[in-house]
């Protein structure tokens, strides 16, 4: 018995020799491991810190806590994977995983906190990637290329457009054959599809273009990932559909421009006039805003003609280039009222047609 009591107290006191001489403790409680850059020393801490509960239910807990000044990062835990076993081999620099702990309300592989300083819970860079500027406090900062295999949930997207932010700014203009940017728009190919196993499993419906196709269109929409295959920009083909809507608006206001003429015309008999608008007795002949504007119960439209005046007409149209009210005018004249009643709320043009010339047109507003 006593021989077996005196091999064990050997073995333990051979063991605590062993981590003697790898492991030193100093004043502050903290174990360090000899080794790093510089003869650096890791900081290590295991226990529960400060009793707090949060700590107390942890089977491994590091911190870093003193005044200590060392050059470089401070590191609570470092995880470094460099060497794999065979091709088959992933090799995990930290992992975190979480499981079989039913009755839990949050369960995490991995928490990341910062509290009160710029910086990130948790930063992920690529090697040659640059590292951004930390402006403010971010649960997470990745600095180079993000894939997620699955789906992305966010409340909102926001990316950077602040105008410090860029230059060389210039309208968007056509970008193959000179086609404007509806027409590229009309152009894409708008497809439905199922991913393949390669993305997903579960066979999904989805909807959206071709990268192949929309590169012949907008190049810098499609990008190449780092496993050669093309994806799509989908968040800057935004700007290109808003510019095609204000394409497609500026062509429907020209042609309902010109219908609205053609209707004005003739209503008041334009092609039957043999004035010209550059006559010397029609250049005194002028319109005037209506007062006031908007009106709701009444407004007085002012105007000046000619004394030589064969004769003369204010005509009301709506916005559909329908004319509503005729008023016949003389020189005797100078303006006339009209009522809130006779006319329904909205946006109308009136114009002045002298001896069957247009002299100019305006618009008014009915609000009730």
């Amino acid at each position: 018995m006593k021989a077996r009591v005196l091999l064990i107290m050997t073995s333990l006191f051979g063991i605590v020799s062993v981590v003697n001489a790898q492991l030193s403790v100093d004043s502050l409680g903290g174990v360090y491991m000899p080794g790093g850059v510089y003869s650096l020393k890791n900081r290590v801490a295991i226990g529960t810190p400060n009793n707090n509960s949060f700590y107390r239910h942890c089977n491994f807990v590091s911190t870093l806590r003193g005044n200590t000044s060392v050059y470089g990062s401070r590191i609570a835990i470092y995880g470094d994977a460099t060497e794999s076993v065979s091709s088959s081999t992933s090799n995990i620099g930290v992992l975190g995983r979480v499981g079989g702990c039913p009755g839990t309300n949050d369960n995490f592989g991995v928490w990341g906190q910062i509290d009160n300083s710029k910086g990130a819970a948790i930063y992920g860079k690529c090697a040659n990637s640059v590292v951004p500027p930390v402006y403010g406090s971010y649960a997470g900062l990745f600095s180079g290329p993000v894939y997620i295999y699955g789906t992305l949930s966010a409340t909102s997207v926001v990316s950077s457009s602040d105008i410090a932010l860029k230059e060389n700014i210039a309208p968007l203009e056509s970008t193959k054959r000179g086609m404007s940017a509806l027409d590229n728009v009309m152009a894409m190919n708008v497809v439905k599809y199922n991913y393949t196993d390669k993305v997903e499993a579960e066979k999904k419906l989805h909807f959206g273009l071709i990268a192949q196709e929309l590169q012949e269109i907008y190049p810098n929409l499609v990008i190449k990932d780092q496993g050669g295959y093309l994806g799509i920009n989908y968040v800057e083909l935004v700007p290109v559909l808003i510019r095609s809507i204000q394409e497609l608006k500026a062509e429907l206001d020209e042609l309902k421009g010109k219908d609205t003429t053609a209707r004005r015309a003739t209503y008041v008999g334009e092609e039957t006039t043999g004035v010209l608008a550059t006559d010397a007795h029609l250049e005194k002949a002028v319109l005037y805003q209506n007062t006031p504007n908007p009106f709701s119960s009444q407004t007085q439209i002012r105007f000046t003609l000619p004394d030589n005046t064969r004769n003369a007409n204010i005509y009301i149209f709506d916005m559909n280039g329908k004319m509503q009210k005729q008023i016949a005018i003389d020189s005797s004249m100078d303006s006339v009222t009209i009522n809130g009643y006779e006319l329904s709320a909205g946006i109308y043009l009136y114009s002045l047609v002298v001896n069957g010339q247009e002299i100019d047109t305006k618009r008014m507003i009915l609000s009730k």
